[in-house]
């Protein structure tokens, strides 16, 4: 499934009960609330707050293939995005200033290092520099800064420990120190101090 904090509210979109659920609910600090449910079933989706304060639920496994598809909650409902130029599930996804990244993931042959960028203002996706491995099942974080996006482990066959760093100057993924042990199937946070 996927989480996002939104002010004080908890939202939870997707995952799965044996099956892929389309289910949205959030916690309020007391209870747990229905909202409307997304227009697709996803598990294995990205679920992120927009740099324009909207809920986005991003790619993942429907009841039968991968989705291309991602989804806006906006005003109490859910509008579709514009198709994603790959589908994918067990992707990353990072918001930065000037959008939505969807990184690596599985497109249910091949894994991927491809990344795009959903444009709010164009209302499209954008490709960008892909990273130098294939993975899915990994995390990422952006810098406080915005410079750079980290992307950490994943899988693409086995566990890995590879760390690359996205820079937004450069327009380029590097491989810095890796992670001590390979994993997958985790979450990254980016603290400051």
């Amino acid at each position: 499934m996927g989480a996002v904090k939104r002010n004080k509210e908890i939202y939870v979109a997707g995952g799965s009960e044996g099956s892929p659920l389309k289910t949205f609910e959030k916690w309020n600090g007391f209870r747990w609330e229905s909202l409307p449910d997304m227009n697709y079933k996803r598990d294995e989706l990205s679920l992120v707050l927009g740099p324009d304060d909207q809920i986005y639920a991003i790619g993942g496994f429907g009841e039968l293939s991968c989705l291309g598809s991602g989804e806006c909650y906006r005003e109490g409902k859910w509008e579709l995005l514009p198709a994603m130029k790959k589908p994918r599930r067990a992707l990353a996804s990072v918001v930065m200033p000037d959008g939505i990244y969807a990184i690596g993931g599985y497109d249910g042959s091949s894994y991927l290092s491809s990344v795009e960028r959903f444009d709010i203002r164009m209302n499209k996706w954008v490709e960008m520099t892909s990273m130098n491995y294939a993975r899915c099942t990994l995390s990422a974080v952006t810098s406080p800064d915005y410079q750079y996006i980290y992307a950490m482990g994943g899988f693409n066959g086995a566990g890995m420990q590879i760390v690359e760093r996205y820079s937004v100057v450069q327009n380029k993924w590097e491989e810095i120190k890796p992670l001590m042990v390979p994993r997958f199937m985790h979450c990254s946070a980016m603290v400051i101090d």
